[in-house]
């Protein structure tokens, strides 16, 4: 679900949503914290991937609104059962912040760059997320 979709009845996605999920797919709300994707959708749609959107993670490491944010939405899916993955991670700094506020995935530059499906490589970037 992106942040350009506007959710006007929730209880008409319950019934596609638990078929979808019936055949083993996940959802994901995408840009969380921009446009229509709201607070309300994460608590309607109880979803099982949670996206912050690069807004809210940039800068991380210096804004004290934006780490209690980020902290409570990080504590909001764990007691959802989801995951939180952060948009737009460039820089150590970022990893390091996200760490602390208990993030455990990432996307973004730092990790690599779009590419075309046949110019796709792996890239053995360290766990930045996952190590203690």
């Amino acid at each position: 679900m992106t942040e350009h979709v506007e959710i006007e009845d929730y209880q008409r996605l319950a019934k596609p949503l638990a078929e979808i999920r019936a055949r083993g797919a996940q959802f994901a709300i995408d840009d969380v914290g921009a446009g229509f994707a709201s607070l309300r959708h994460v608590l309607s749609l109880s979803p099982d991937i949670i996206k912050l959107d690069i807004s809210l993670c940039g800068g991380l490491d210096h804004s004290r609104a934006r780490l209690a944010l980020t902290r409570g939405l990080v504590a909001c899916a764990g007691e959802l059962g989801a995951m939180v993955v952060a948009e737009g991670v460039e820089s150590a700094d970022d990893v390091m912040a996200l760490r602390e506020a208990g993030v455990q995935y990432g996307q973004g530059y730092l990790f690599g760059r779009p590419a075309p499906l046949g110019r796709l490589r792996v890239i053995n970037v360290p766990d930045a997320f996952t190590r203690s």
